[in-house]
């Protein structure tokens, strides 16, 4: 179906056919099993379909409850963090009550940056974004990805300077990139393997849009992109988790974990691109963001950074 195979038909004969030609088959044979096939093509593509429109609903209803309800969780602690910064200035360093309040807004502070974490994963940041070199930023967090690195975990990058320019953020693309290393390091747990960072331009065409691609509704254009591809060869993903791993605090892991993939999702909406997922169990997984490349990029001197 539209270039792309979809499934296979099993063919089984009562008895011997003599080959005529290039097929055992007889025209009217073959015309028949092209028509099955066609119509197995058809539902099978209107499953997939149904099964993405669903899935597009359900993700839009939640996101505009998820993005209410963060706007007003926002408000509301904005009120008690007021309050309690006139409170502690009231009072005398050496009140007995000024350690709890600073404990009560040490607490808010931190669910303040909760709620700035949902929002990043709805897309809904106004975050400042400038022309960057995508392998510049990428190579700069390189050293500090490394030491949480065990041993037995080889590392490598390809990231060819001067890279692909995009309209990020600096802190943006390096938490995409912390993200996606770290969840290949915890998918190779303790166990010798390896990890591949590379960056790449890609033509618009190249990008797998399909089942695999999120968001799911994703839509190139015409214009040029910009791939950071992270690769380990860890155990995979099964398929019943594939449609989950983006879901907010779903981890397979440690109870309480399951932000990163989904920030980084929020984050390459945002930017306008998306993030793929390919996998196989017992071969690892491959993950690449795809984000559009800013046009003129300022000239520098070529070189290639290659790291084992």
């Amino acid at each position: 179906m539209k270039n792309k195979r979809v499934g296979h038909i099993d063919i089984y004969g009562f008895e011997d056919m003599p080959i005529t030609g290039d097929c055992p088959f007889l025209e009217e044979e073959k015309a028949l099993m092209d028509s099955v096939a066609l119509r197995l093509g058809h539902a099978i593509e209107g499953i997939h379909a149904e099964k993405q429109i669903l899935h597009l609903q359900k993700t839009e209803s939640l996101g505009r409850m998820a993005g209410a309800m963060a706007h007003h969780y926002n408000n509301l602690l904005t009120s008690v963090m007021g309050n309690l910064e006139m409170a502690m200035d009231d009072l005398p360093d050496d009140h007995p009550i000024s350690g709890n309040l600073e404990q009560a807004m040490h607490a808010a502070r931190r669910i303040s940056k909760l709620g700035a974490t949902m929002l990043t994963y709805l897309g809904q940041t106004n975050t400042p974004r400038k022309r960057l070199d995508l392998s510049e930023i990428c190579q700069a967090a390189i050293p500090s990805l490394q030491a949480d690195i065990p041993e037995i975990i080889g590392f490598k990058t390809q990231l060819p300077l001067p890279g692909p320019v995009v309209l990020a953020n600096a802190e943006e693309i390096t938490q995409i990139l912390i993200s996606l290393v770290t969840n290949a390091r915890e998918a190779l747990a303790a166990q010798s393997g390896t990890i591949a960072v590379s960056i790449c331009p890609v033509s618009s065409g190249s990008i797998p849009v399909g089942t695999q691609c999120f968001p799911m509704d994703f839509q190139p254009g015409g214009s040029d992109f910009a791939c950071i591809r992270v690769q380990d060869s860890g155990p995979g993903i099964p398929d019943t988790m594939l449609e989950k791993i983006f879901d907010p605090f779903y981890s397979t892991r440690f109870t309480g974990r399951g932000l990163g993939l989904p920030i980084v999702l929020g984050t390459v909406k945002s930017l306008g691109g998306c993030i793929t997922v390919a996998t196989t169990p017992g071969s690892g997984a491959v993950f690449q963001v795809f984000l559009p490349v800013s046009q003129n990029p300022t000239p520098r001197n070529k070189q290639n950074i290659n790291n084992e």
